[in-house]
C-alpha cells in the first residue's frame, strides 16, 4: 500500500502536469515506478478542438503503439468483457485478468503481434472521461513473469482519476486561451503601429514587431527593467499618469483616462506620437492575484510620423472625407506639430490653418486636437495593406 505522501506527491505532478503538458511524462514515469508498471500510457482528446489532443507514453514502443489503431484495436479482446461489465465510463477502473484470464489471453493473436511485445500482458487501465465530444483514460502495463496488477494498485488508480479529470478540463481552458491570445497577437502584429500591453507597474508584457524596432532604436523611447520609459524625465512623468489613469475600474468597462502624448526624440527626428488606452477587465480577472499583477492594464500605441504610409492616406480620405488640404494639416497635427509651426510649414496663415482644423474637427466628430490624435491613431491601426 502506497503512503498519503506518495499518493499526494503524484497528485502535485497531475497539476503541474495540467499546466505544463511536457510534465505529464514526468508523472507517468513516477506512476510506474510506485505501481512496478513497465509501461504507462496516457491520453486526452476534444473532438471539438484538436489542438488541445495531448498523449505521453513511457516504457512503449511508438511505432508499435500506432499499430493499435491500425490493426490490434479490433482484436483487443479486453473491449468485449469492458462493455458487458459497465466499465466503459468515467471513473471505471480495473485489471484484465478480470476482464480475459491469462489462459484465454495467451491464445489470441492479440497477445502475440501486439500485448506481449508491448509488454502489456497484465493490463490496468482507468477512464477519466467517457462520453464525446472528449475523452481520456490511463493505462499501466506489465511483462510476461511479472505480477498481474492487484486491487490495491486499483485504488491508487481511483484516487487519482478525479484529479486527472480536473486536470484535463484545466489543460483544455488553458489551450483555448492560449489558442485565442495567439490570433489576438497574430493580428496585432499586422498592425502597421508598434502596439505593447503593459501591466499596472507599467511593464511590458508583450509587443508587436513594430514596437520591438522603435524601442530598440532607443531614439525617444527605450525598455528599462521590463518598462518602457522616455528619455526625458518630463515625459516619463507624463507617460506614467496616463498609465496610471487608464486603469479599468469595474467589470467590462474602460476608464475615462489614458490619452496621448508626443516623445521627443534626440535625433531630432520628428516626435514619436503615443496613445495610451484602457484595457477592460472582467470581475473575475479582478479578483485573480496573477491577473491583477501581471495582466494588461493598458495598450500603448507608438506611431513615428516619419513611418506614414499611403494606406492611412486612404482611410482618412476615404473614411472622414478630408480634402488633400485637410490631410496635410491632420498629419502634420499627428506628427506633433502646432497650428503655427503647420502653418510655417506649408506657407499658409494660421487663420487658414484653424478653418482646415474646424473641418477637420466636424468630419471627425472629435472636440479638439488631443480628440483629434486619438482619432487619427486609432485610424492608423490599419493593417498592412489596407
Amino acid at each position: 500500500m502506497l503512503t498519503d505522501d506518495v499518493v499526494l506527491a503524484l497528485v502535485g505532478q497531475i497539476y503541474d502536469a495540467a499546466l505544463d503538458s511536457d510534465l505529464w511524462t514526468s508523472f507517468l514515469s513516477r506512476l510506474a515506478a510506485v505501481l512496478a508498471a513497465g509501461m504507462a500510457h496516457l491520453v486526452y482528446f476534444d473532438e471539438t478542438q484538436t489542438t488541445r489532443t495531448l498523449g505521453a507514453a513511457v516504457g512503449s514502443d511508438p511505432e508499435l503503439q500506432k499499430t493499435y489503431a491500425t490493426y490490434y484495436g479490433a482484436l483487443d479482446p479486453w473491449m468485449a468483457p469492458a462493455r458487458a461489465r459497465g466499465m466503459i465510463r468515467a471513473g471505471a477502473a480495473g485489471v484484465s485478468q478480470m476482464l480475459v484470464p491469462y489462459s484465454e489471453l495467451v491464445k489470441t493473436e492479440f497477445y502475440h503481434g501486439f500485448a506481449r511485445p508491448m509488454g502489456v500482458v497484465h493490463g490496468m487501465t482507468g477512464l477519466v472521461l467517457a462520453s464525446e465530444p472528449r475523452s481520456a483514460g490511463i493505462s499501466l502495463g506489465r511483462s510476461e513473469g511479472d505480477q498481474p496488477f492487484d486491487e490495491p494498485d486499483v485504488a491508487v488508480i481511483r484516487e487519482l482519476l478525479p484529479h486527472l479529470r480536473r486536470a484535463f478540463f484545466i489543460h483544455a481552458k488553458l489551450a483555448a486561451l492560449n489558442a485565442r491570445n495567439r490570433t489576438i497577437e497574430e493580428v496585432l502584429s499586422l498592425i502597421t503601429a508598434g502596439v505593447a500591453l503593459v501591466d499596472r507597474r507599467g511593464r511590458v508584457t508583450w509587443m508587436n514587431a513594430r514596437a520591438h524596432d522603435i524601442v530598440a532604436s532607443r531614439d525617444g523611447i527605450s525598455s528599462e527593467g521590463g518598462a518602457l520609459r522616455p528619455a526625458l524625465t518630463a515625459e516619463q512623468r507624463r507617460l506614467w499618469q496616463l498609465l496610471k489613469s487608464a486603469q479599468a475600474p469595474a467589470e467590462g468597462k474602460l476608464s475615462r483616462g489614458g490619452g496621448v502624448m508626443m516623445i521627443s526624440r534626440p535625433s531630432g527626428r520628428a516626435n514619436l506620437v503615443v496613445s495610451v488606452t484602457p484595457i477592460a477587465r472582467t470581475e473575475r480577472s479582478r479578483e485573480s492575484p496573477q491577473v491583477l499583477h501581471d495582466g494588461p492594464v493598458a495598450a500603448l500605441f507608438l506611431q513615428d510620423p516619419e513611418g506614414l504610409d499611403c494606406g492611412l492616406e486612404r482611410v482618412l480620405t476615404g473614411v472622414y472625407g478630408l480634402t488633400k488640404g485637410e490631410l496635410r494639416v491632420a498629419l502634420l497635427l499627428v506628427a506633433g506639430q502646432k497650428p503655427a509651426e503647420i502653418a510655417a510649414k506649408l506657407e499658409l496663415s494660421v487663420p487658414t490653418i484653424r478653418t482646415h482644423l474646424r473641418h477637420i474637427f466636424a468630419k471627425t466628430n472629435t472636440r479638439g486636437q488631443a480628440d483629434l490624435i486619438r482619432q487619427l491613431m486609432s485610424s492608423r491601426t490599419a493593417v498592412a495593406g489596407a
